[in-house]
């Protein structure tokens, strides 16, 4: 995992200036666009990586692909109909997922945003506390149990390069991928 995160280093660097997290927090309505946003893209990836039958032979949970439902209920908090929901616009730019390595690739990028999603959890509470509305369970998906998700998630890849060692290269290149597909979707639904 230490190679994944050093290899796609700068495209996660890249992604985290277009996220722009303190101009995201400026007021519910700005995290409500930050949230739409997300929903955009982690619906229909989510929707892809169901549709790998083999992930869940390889260790990974039916659990890791719910986080556009949280983001559905922390919009519903903030006051978006269903209706709404529904019409936001959708990422079509996806990461290519043709296989296990490439979802594992694309699952890093989601989970470390999990991993991640503790500290948005904590400005959102300070930065948007006379907000109680502002729900943030997308950024407290697994609660408690996140840093074990994380380690189980590092033994899945792990586990899957060893037994398939050319295997590295694509997750890595998935992975990256997988960042500057978000990242072209987020500067195109964030633009003010």
């Amino acid at each position: 995992m230490a190679a994944l995160r050093e290899t796609t280093a700068e495209a996660h660097q890249a992604l985290e200036r277009t996220v722009d997290l303190p101009r995201r927090l400026e007021s519910a309505t700005s995290y409500r666009r930050f949230l739409e946003a997300f929903l955009g893209f982690y619906e229909p990836v989510e929707d892809r990586l169901r549709s790998i039958r083999e992930l869940e032979a390889v260790g990974i949970a039916p659990e890791r692909l719910q986080k556009s439902k949280l983001l559905k209920s922390d919009l519903t908090r903030l006051g978006t109909s269903g209706q709404s929901l529904a019409q936001l616009p959708r990422c079509q730019d996806l990461p290519s997922l043709q296989g296990v390595p490439a979802a594992l690739g694309t699952l890093y990028v989601l989970e470390g945003a999990t991993l991640g999603g503790q500290l948005v959890r904590r400005e959102v509470e300070r930065r948007l506390a006379d907000f109680p509305e502002c729900g943030h369970s997308f950024f407290s998906s697994y609660g408690p149990r996140v840093g074990a998700m994380w380690k189980a998630f590092g033994d899945c890849v792990s586990a899957y390069v060893a037994n398939d060692p050319g295997s590295d290269g694509l997750i890595v290149d998935s992975a990256v991928g997988t960042f500057q597909s978000m990242q072209r979707w987020l500067e195109h639904a964030l633009k003010s």
